[in-house]
């Protein structure tokens, strides 16, 4: 990854958690972000217990199990970065209604549904953690839903024509070994067929993820849009989300 470093402020309890995501596995961002920002206030203690509160949730966003638990205790739904009202005129300038879509990581999510409802009626969904996907299969049936491992799909080569990621590749990379992005991006640019494209709805700045997409073997065509949240945080490192576009060679 490229050697360069953000502006870093604490994200208060407000964001934790999708601050965590957007640093990945990169802890020495969340401390020096909580720790910064408590001196900043005069509240060294409380950016200090943020910063080992928001580490004990960093190594569980990694981890299989703590999805599984988290759907399994009917946790209330939680929408992750934006929803698809605000999502869609981005969506609809790259994935179009008659596409094969998958959704990787689909959680509880409102996404699909609301794609579903907008005219897009070929979606399969996935996600590590079964009882989310019972759940989701009961109230959805006219979609598919798999219980499926990202890194390791087993949908054919080709079959899709959009896949779309909204903080799964985040949450993932929370314990991510020195595979784990190349791990997910094979298997996105496997069952992606020729021409196809890979939204990737992020936390992750620009220099955080696009040294990904430029590993060898991919042949990626990359571009990104930066957008404002709905609920307009002031602070800056909370203000926005990303979305990259990733096309596979024709």
């Amino acid at each position: 990854m490229k050697a360069k470093w953000p502006i870093l402020h604490s994200p208060g309890q407000r964001g934790a958690e999708e601050h965590i995501l957007s640093c990945g596995a990169c802890y020495c961002l969340i401390v020096c972000s909580s720790v910064l920002g408590g001196l900043r206030e005069n509240r060294f203690k409380e950016g200090l217990r943020l910063s080992r509160s928001m580490r004990r949730k960093e190594l569980t966003f990694g981890d299989a199990d703590y999805w599984e638990e988290r759907y399994r205790s009917n946790a209330p739904p939680h929408e992750w970065y934006q929803s698809f009202e605000v999502l869609q005129n981005y969506l609809g300038a790259h994935v179009q209604k008659e596409h094969r879509i998958l959704v990787v990581g689909c959680g509880d999510s409102t996404l699909s549904q609301a794609m579903f409802e907008g005219g897009y009626e070929n979606i399969c969904n996935n996600d590590i953690s079964e009882s989310v996907i019972d759940q989701m299969r009961a109230k959805h049936p006219h979609m598919r839903w798999d219980h499926m491992d990202v890194m390791k799909m087993t949908y054919a080569d080709a079959s899709f024509d959009a896949v779309i990621d909204k903080g799964t590749f985040d949450a993932i990379m929370c314990g991510a070994t020195d595979t784990t992005a190349h791990d997910i991006l094979s298997e996105v640019y496997r069952v992606l067929a020729p021409g196809g494209v890979f939204v990737l709805i992020s936390n992750g700045k620009p220099i955080f993820r696009e040294d990904y997409f430029e590993e060898a073997p991919f042949k990626w065509t990359l571009s990104y849009e930066r957008i404002e949240r709905a609920d307009g945080p002031d602070d800056e490192m909370h203000r926005f989300v990303f979305m990259y576009i990733a096309k596979k060679p024709a």
